[in-house]
């Protein structure tokens, strides 16, 4: 036997399988196999894992939907799950029709990302018709208890990280109470933009942090329910509780940090989140560390100067400034209960600033040295995660007035280099 599982997330989907084929007539065989594999098929990626009774005609089907696939020409999600609908009616009629009916009895969860128009769907099988996962899907060695635990603890809104701990947990649940699941357990990550798969050593990681913070709240479940537990003595548990998840967290994220600056921070692409956004990083570099960011810095600028087409005009800085702050100004008649920014007022400001952040990095290249400082005090300040007390409201006025200053020293430097007088020309004098 073996346990599939599909989940609907916020930004995606994850699927997670384990590793474990059982066969004979009593299920007394045991090997590890890998069953969910991204495989690219002509203009699709595919990763599917089935279960029934018939090992070979699951490989069989699987293999089959592979190849006939990848000779289709069609793009599209909609067109994809119409025909593997076929392939699955057209296989149980023919190559399938001399099995038994449990043999033919098999259900899939499969995962499509199209290539060319970029979308994502995940299935599950039942006889030829699939059926997409809204919420979650399970596939395999049936057990209540997997059914319930999805039940309680899935969310409309689970990002991709949380669907994998979800995942995880439940195979970790698995593992524990059947002989017919076992790890490794495959991850695949399915997004409208790409598929991956997990690698295994961040799948151990995982693993093992699924089991530390389910330790940790397992035990406070049980103090919480407590009501004989003296005040002092619960408020002093519960303490204790939010200090070690903390603490647990803290080292996490500074190894996964560690591990980005490792790996270059500019070569990072992660599908999910793992550092929190508005993360102030503290980077002590060793000197052939800072001797190389150094040169990163100077490739960088370099690069975006050779590449400069407009960006540090001070006319188009000027412009893209007065795009951020008619945003900024939708966003504070938004807070105070008028209309939402709309989206050409969000899209152009997500220019404009993209636009600002290459004129402020390449520094006083067409602009004098005073508007570079401007800039780089405007992203200084605009970026900043901070609260002086005086709450939201007060903040972003603070940012509206680092941006006005920003604006009226661009505009100074625009009308002095306007003023000035153009160099004589050799020609004519």
């Amino acid at each position: 036997m073996t346990l599939i599982v599909g989940l609907k997330c916020s930004d995606g989907f994850v699927v997670c399988s384990d590793s474990q084929e059982t066969s004979g007539a009593h299920d007394e065989y045991r090997v590890d196999r890998k069953k969910l594999v991204v495989k690219t098929c002509g203009n699709f990626q595919i990763a599917a894992a089935g279960s029934g009774n018939n090992g070979k005609l699951i490989d069989s089907l699987t293999q089959r939907l592979h190849d006939n696939i990848a000779a289709a020409s069609f793009l599209s999600i909609p067109e994809l799950k119409k025909f593997i609908e076929q392939e699955l009616l057209d296989f149980r009629k023919n190559e399938a029709s001399d099995y038994s009916r449990a043999d033919k009895d098999m259900a899939f969860i499969i995962a499509a990302h199209s290539i060319k128009q970029p979308g994502c769907a995940v299935w599950i099988s039942a006889a030829s018709r699939l059926t997409e996962v809204t919420d979650f899907a399970l596939t395999g060695h049936e057990d209540y208890r997997y059914d319930y635990l999805l039940t309680n603890l899935y969310r409309d809104n689970l990002t991709l990280a949380q669907g994998m701990f979800l995942g995880l947990h439940l195979m970790g649940i698995a593992e524990q109470t059947s002989n017919c699941i076992k790890a490794p357990v495959t991850v695949v990550r399915v997004r409208p933009n790409g598929m991956r798969e997990e690698t295994q050593s961040v799948i151990d990681q995982l693993v093992l942090r699924v089991k530390l913070f389910s330790s940790q709240t397992d035990s406070m479940m049980l103090a919480c329910a407590d009501t004989g537990l003296q005040p002092s003595e619960f408020g002093r548990q519960l303490k204790e509780f939010i200090a070690t998840i903390t603490h647990f967290r803290k080292e996490y994220v500074e190894m996964s940090l560690g591990e980005k600056i490792e790996q270059g921070l500019e070569t990072v692409n992660d599908d999910y989140t793992l550092i929190p956004a508005g993360t102030t990083i503290n980077y002590n570099p060793t000197e052939q560390q800072a001797k190389q960011l150094r040169e990163m810095q100077e490739q960088l600028v370099k690069t975006l100067r050779e590449q400069e087409n407009g960006q540090q005009d001070y006319a188009r800085i000027i412009s893209n400034l007065a795009a951020v702050k008619s945003c900024s100004e939708a966003e504070t008649v938004h807070r105070a209960g008028g209309p939402a920014p709309n989206e050409s007022v969000l899209q152009a400001a997500g220019t404009a600033i993209a636009e600002l952040s290459q004129a402020h990095f390449m520094g006083p290249y067409k602009i004098s040295e005073k508007a570079s400082i401007a800039l780089a005090r405007f992203f200084g300040f605009f970026n900043a995660q901070f609260d002086l007390g005086f709450g939201q409201d007060e903040n972003q006025r603070l940012r509206m007035m680092a941006l006005d200053q920003c604006i009226a020293v661009i505009e100074s430097e625009f009308n002095s280099q306007s003023q000035a007088p153009s160099p004589a020309n050799p020609a004519q004098s």
